[in-house]
């Protein structure tokens, strides 16, 4: 993470987080990371490319406030001599130095005028030993949509299954001798990856469309943006095990705001 310049760092004070689930989530999921097309009565106005030479930044952690998912052991089930016999889940990933979250989406939702996205022509997906690499990752797409390059390094049969909410975008067998092969995804939001030959594989991939404000947790759980145009919005943490975080986020020209997401751990149950 950059440094931060102590003189023009403004601190944002302590809100409360949006817990956001079932309906809701996917309505929200939905908009927030996929812009409308164009203006019209009922719909947002859509997305302007600015120059901005004075905008502000954020940045934080995601991190749990004292217990924390463990990172679960799985058993496998075929394929041994290639797949092995115990996979970890790469669900929560949680540092054991400040209870940092890896791979959570952090989005700045509401900027109506920004800096230009950046589309990507393609994504990698490889599949090495019956585990897909990597596990998340972010791309931005055009009104074309994006490649999907499809990698089998494991000499066996996969067969790669792709959701988009409840919808299959793609189902397709990927053959022990073919190294690659290419599918194309034109639609934004989070594509759900398994493997219908071996349960255990799993991926996501958000793809963006006009939002070029975001960070992926590291590590740590530390993320941060920058070049966000003066103003107030909403920002939005994402992560594959979690309900949706939001905090209420205020953007000053030339100035850096720290805002937090602590997830609440479990409670045990007294016993009576």
């Amino acid at each position: 993470m950059k440094a931060i310049n102590k003189k023009t760092m403004r601190i944002v004070k302590k809100t409360r987080i949006r817990i956001i689930t079932g309906a809701t989530l996917t309505a929200l999921m939905i908009l927030a990371l996929s812009a409308p097309e164009s203006e019209g009565q009922g719909k947002a106005p859509a997305y302007k490319i600015i120059e901005v030479t004075d905008g502000g930044s954020v940045f934080g952690v995601v991190r749990f406030d004292t217990k924390y998912p463990p990172q679960k052991k799985i058993r496998v089930s075929k394929d041994n001599e290639t797949c092995g016999t115990i996979k970890l889940s790469e669900r929560f990933l949680v540092s054991k130095d400040n209870k940092g979250l890896k791979n959570v989406l952090v989005t700045v939702e509401g900027v109506t005028s920004g800096k230009a996205p950046s589309p990507a022509k393609s994504v990698t997906l490889v599949q090495n030993g019956c585990t897909y690499l990597p596990h998340f990752q972010v791309a931005e797409i055009g009104a074309d949509g994006i490649n999907i390059k499809l990698l089998n390094e494991d000499g066996i049969f996969h067969n790669v299954h792709t959701y988009h909410e409840d919808t299959t975008l793609f189902n397709v067998p990927h053959l022990a001798l073919q190294k690659e092969i290419n599918q194309h995804i034109a639609v934004a939001g989070i594509v759900k990856v398994k493997c219908d030959v071996h349960a255990w594989m799993s991926a996501n991939i958000a793809l963006l469309k006009d939002q070029p404000y975001y960070a992926v947790t590291d590590e740590n759980g530390s993320f941060s943006i920058g070049d966000i145009p003066a103003g107030t919005y909403t920002l939005r943490a994402w992560h594959e095990g979690l309900p949706v975080m939001e905090k209420e986020l205020t953007i000053t020209a030339e100035e850096s705001s720290e805002v937090d997401f602590v997830i609440k751990g479990k409670k045990k149950k007294k016993k009576q």
